[in-house]
């Protein structure tokens, strides 16, 4: 059994993630460790307007708690 490997999901511009569940599943079912991230201002809660620099600070947190590298997948 080789290395689980690690999968974060830009889920791109919608309000829900019910379309990636199918995909998720498939990919789990392979072995992926899969993080799907909730967006702030689609999937997740956000007060005030962001700009580009703000999501690129986000999402750069975000990747920061990972200990090893990850596949990043977006739109």
């Amino acid at each position: 059994m080789g290395t689980v490997k690690k999968i974060v999901i830009l889920h791109g511009w919608a309000y829900e993630h019910t379309k990636w569940v199918p995909f998720v599943n498939e990919l789990i079912k392979k072995n992926f460790d899969i993080r799907l991230l909730d967006i702030p201002g689609l999937t997740a809660p956000l007060s005030g307007v962001w700009t580009l620099d703000n999501y690129v600070h986000w999402l750069h947190q975000n990747l920061q708690s990972e200990k090893n590298p990850v596949i990043l997948l977006g739109h």
